[in-house]
């Protein structure tokens, strides 16, 4: 072992750790200690914080040169093997890294599909992306960064093992790019030092980029974070209602009804940070992935000292998916991606009903609770430990996916109604287009206007709050229109970029936007959420409202959070009344419509200011 310790835990506390190490882990992480350069830093069994689930075996970290991810296999080859299943949509059959086994009733052999370890990595390195957004946006403006962070899989085999081949192996598991991922073996560990350029390629090239020191902080406090004491932000008060919700009650399944603006959120967070300061389990699901950083941002507000540790922070899907990895559930291919979602989610809710085998949380809290479906909202309470709590926040009038929300039932006499966030003006205009736009609903609870704050009640922005509506023809002059707002926005006003959001209603529209825009302010970096694919995947994973940048999002993605200039250019031909109430809800500050739909032109005529 080397004589400075790099290794955490150390290797005194190993032997202490709950998930205690595989033959295979420990051997890997012997290897490495002793010879792995001294500058380079070795992480066994470390929960990747916020994430939950299951966890990488090991990491390794050095301040310049970049990231490796190692998932470990102990593996004897026979029992496992590359198969064709055909897929329930279409009939067709697809390849799958498969696990031999027996059956314990008739002692047959069977084989049946696992995760496969490509998938797993990529899995972890989706995770650390999303959860370390500055250095995810660093390698969006230089994509040969992406060479920093690797993945590794160790296939530990028996010595004696004449049939093990890394060829063998490369045929069971998915395709994969080898500038991504390394795949090694026992054999070629024993072969000593010499070796270690082989099973850590950072060591053996130079990418012409460096990690710098301030990945490798991000990293480190955010792998091995201290224990969290909150000495920032606004000391908060909340009213009677509020404070109902915020103290823990075990054995309570609570609904939470509040309007836009309500702190609702806030409310949640604070219930978090209150569970976890009495060292209490918890798991907290949104529907937006977007919205998480939103949410780990208010838990940081409250004066409270405790451990992240017990903290669990996901949306909805990727709860699913989480434990879909954990039991092995494959992820279908066969339909659209949509069919493809319902149909994961139904596989992994099938499997809950007869495997309770998972881990448990004393305290469940759900926020937008409009957008989720009865059965996914019983699925999370089959989670919950003895402890048995529940908050669900839910406001009916942003329903913008048109759930049947029947089954969620409220008492207005316990419902938050009034808007803190929200300029008075603006609440003023939200509620008349609640009033000439949205269903009214049997439960008051349910139809409440937004009640402004007290007259008493400072803000903390020394503003003018405009609002204004512009009706145009086209998109061509949607565009010219939003040009105009933002010179407006940023030269007459002096507001800074990063304090101006743009919404739209799709990814089409929103790309064109971003490229006029781009062009015609010369700005390089807009934060938005419209690529498809990898790329997209972690711009919206890492979308944060606190960067530097001129943001842009479809109404879907930005919902739950807020902005101090929104900017709305709705579609031109399409009703969306709960989309664009969500949207008008966003703002802080300064408010301004583009509208190319005829159905609210004259909403804007009589309600705003038209220029």
């Amino acid at each position: 072992m080397t004589e400075r310790n790099r290794i955490f835990p150390p290797w005194s506390e190993i032997n202490n750790l709950k998930v205690k190490l595989t033959r295979g882990e420990e051997f890997l992480a012997k290897f490495l200690d002793n010879n792995l350069p001294t500058d380079w830093n070795i992480y066994l069994k470390t929960k990747f914080e916020w994430g939950g689930g299951k966890t990488p075996d090991i990491v390794i970290a050095h301040k310049s040169k970049g990231i490796m991810i190692f998932e470990v296999k102990d593996i004897d080859i026979k029992n496992y093997c590359r198969k064709k299943f055909k897929t329930k949509k279409t009939n067709k059959e697809k390849l799958f890294f498969c696990r031999i086994g027996t059956d314990k009733k008739t002692g047959k052999k069977i084989t049946y599909r696992i995760t496969d370890p490509v998938e797993q990595l990529q899995g972890y390195r989706d995770k650390l992306f999303e959860n370390l957004p500055e250095i995810t946006w660093d390698i969006i403006s230089d994509h040969n960064k992406l060479k920093l962070i690797r993945g590794g899989i160790y296939f530990h085999h028996h010595y004696r093992d004449k049939e093990f081949t890394l060829d063998k192996i490369r045929k069971m598991v998915r395709p994969f790019n080898q500038g991504e991922i390394h795949l090694f073996s026992r054999k070629q560990l024993e072969e000593g030092k010499n070796n270690i350029k082989n099973i850590v390629p950072f060591l053996n090239e130079n990418y012409g980029v460096k990690m710098g020191e301030k990945w490798f902080d991000r990293f480190y406090n955010w792998i091995y974070p201290p224990l969290h004491e909150f000495e920032h932000g606004i000391k908060l008060t909340f009213n009677t209602r509020q404070k109902y919700y915020i103290n823990p009650k075990p054995g309570v399944y609570q609904k939470l009804f509040g309007v836009a603006g309500s702190g609702k959120t806030l409310v949640l967070a604070h219930r978090a940070a209150k569970l976890l300061a009495e060292n209490k389990k918890v798991l907290i699901i949104c529907f937006n992935i977007t919205l998480k950083h939103y949410i780990r941002e208010q838990i940081e507000k409250p004066y409270l000292k405790f451990s992240k540790k017990k903290l669990t922070v996901e949306h909805f899907h990727g709860f699913t998916k989480m434990y879909a990895r954990d039991k092995d559930i494959p992820y279908p291919f066969g339909g659209s991606d949509s069919e493809n979602l319902a149909e994961h989610v139904n596989r992994v809710i099938d499997r809950r009903k007869k495997d309770k085998n998972y881990e448990r949380y004393d305290a469940i809290l759900i926020d937008e609770g409009q957008d989720f479906e009865e059965h996914w909202y019983k699925f999370l309470c089959d989670f919950l430990s003895e402890n048995n709590e529940v908050l669900f926040a839910i406001d009916k009038k942003q329903n913008i996916y048109g759930r049947d929300l029947k089954w969620a039932k409220g008492r207005s006499g316990e419902l938050l109604d009034q808007g803190y966030r929200l300029p008075k003006n603006q609440i003023k205009l939200i509620n008349q287009f609640s009033k000439e736009f949205l269903a009214t609903f049997d439960d008051a609870a349910e139809s409440s206007i937004i009640i402004p704050p007290y007259e008493g009640q400072l803000s903390l922005l020394p503003a003018k709050y405009e609002s204004i509506w512009k009706n145009v023809k086209s998109f061509e002059d949607a565009e010219k229109e939003v040009h105009s707002r933002l010179l407006y926005l940023i030269k007459d006003l002096s507001m800074k970029l990063s304090d101006i959001v743009l919404l739209v209603n799709n990814r089409k529209e929103g790309n064109e936007l971003k490229k006029y825009i781009a062009d015609k302010l010369n700005i390089k970096n807009i934060m938005d959420v419209f690529s498809i694919g990898p790329v997209g995947r972690l711009k919206k994973i890492t979308f944060k409202i606190n960067s530097p940048y001129l943001k842009m999002s479809t109404i879907h993605s930005f919902k739950g959070w807020e902005a101090r200039n929104v900017i709305i250019v709705t579609p031109n031909n399409k009703s969306i009344h709960s989309h664009l109430y969500t949207a008008l809800t966003r703002v802080r500050e300064n408010l301004i419509v583009v509208n190319q739909n005829k159905r609210y032109e004259k909403f804007g005529i009589e309600n705003f200011k038209n220029l």
